[in-house]
């Protein structure tokens, strides 16, 4: 069985003074903040290979975490300036982006996996519009706030369990 793994990992750039969009991230794997980016990457598994298949580099969605802005003079329409876009968008859309570039390439898979970083219904919402066949694996979120659907009633994550 096939696989596309939806994973990010912490770029540490904590050397550097002048790069576009650096930001001060926060690496949940340690619990630190730091400087760099966030490498958003999408890839084919079958288990005992990995393709990476595309990537994002994200900066800070907010403009107060960025410590170096992007340079002047970017034409508007060019690659350069559709990437700077992308990494300061939320991480939650760009999953959706990649989804729809690895779709281009790769349509062997049964599974979309991902971690709990990832796992809200606007994600999963947006995974199931495009890919109904495909299921979706991933550590829910236990929030007060957010209520999951069993059998027609809703409950949230502490609840069902």
């Amino acid at each position: 069985m096939c696989a596309l793994v939806i994973d990010d990992s912490s770029y540490y750039r904590n050397r550097s003074k002048k790069v576009e969009l650096l930001s001060c991230v926060r690496d949940h794997a340690c619990n630190c903040y730091f400087k760099g980016f966030r490498k958003l990457t999408a890839g084919w598994t079958d288990g005992s290979t990995f393709v990476p298949l595309a990537f994002a580099l994200l900066s800070s969605s907010k403009p107060e975490n960025r410590l170096y802005e992007q340079g002047p003079d970017v034409p508007e329409n060019s690659p350069g300036m559709l990437r700077r876009k992308e990494a300061i968008c939320k991480g939650t859309d760009v999953v959706l982006a990649l989804l729809d570039q690895t779709l281009e390439f790769v349509q062997e898979f049964q599974y979309v996996l991902f971690d709990s970083w990832f796992s809200w219904p606007k994600v999963i919402k947006g995974i199931k519009d495009r890919e109904r066949e495909r299921e979706v694996i991933c550590m829910l979120k236990n929030m007060p706030t957010l209520f999951y659907t069993y059998q027609g009633k809703s409950y949230t994550l502490s609840h069902l369990l």
